[in-house]
């Protein structure tokens, strides 16, 4: 399943055969174009030893860069994330710590899922990107989650088929076929 995640955001060109979205062969000369429409959510995301806001947003952040609108957004995130608890006085500074030692498991995951949605790709892809989660709390992001249905192209992998019940289409992946089921 790695293997075809790869192939779909273009990490792994093909030799043989071709790639085609929408009609377009996806090549060499477009793979970056590409590859910029995709939110990928692994299932160990890597976070740095600094900032909520800064593993949101990905930028040197500086207090003079601070933006009341971007600041809503991500807090919006937050909340719809379930990740507002993890937010101290020191409001979107609040460090994670190295290798987020601050954060739970489950946390890290959501808070890897806010850096996605935060860039507003068109296609997300998560890859056991809520394993960490329990079953509640899971359901409750999928939830959201399903609710980008339409505005987002949603791709999951997972071993855990009660998440996969809102999807338009199922495949499975057995003895490297792929096959659909729904």
């Amino acid at each position: 399943k790695t293997t075809l995640i790869d192939i779909l955001i273009g990490l792994i060109l093909q030799k043989k055969g071709s790639l085609e979205i929408d009609g377009q062969e996806i090549n060499r000369k477009n793979v970056k174009s590409y590859q910029n429409k995709f939110g990928y959510i692994p299932q160990n995301f890597y976070l740095f030893d600094n900032s909520i806001r800064q593993n949101i947003t990905i930028s040197d952040y500086k207090e003079s860069d601070s933006s009341s609108n971007e600041d809503r957004f991500i807090f919006e995130i937050l909340e719809k994330l379930k990740l507002k608890k993890i937010v101290s006085e020191d409001g979107l500074g609040t460090q994670v710590g190295e290798n987020a030692i601050r954060l739970s498991g489950g946390q890290r995951q959501r808070l890897g899922i806010a850096r996605v949605l935060f860039h507003n790709k068109d296609i997300l892809i998560f890859d056991e990107a809520t394993n960490a989660l329990d079953k509640d709390t899971e359901k409750e992001i999928f939830n959201f989650i399903y609710s980008l249905k339409g505005a987002k192209t949603i791709i999951i992998s997972t071993h855990n088929t009660d998440m996969l019940k809102n999807c338009d289409q199922i495949f499975e992946i057995k003895n490297k076929n792929l096959k659909r089921i729904k």
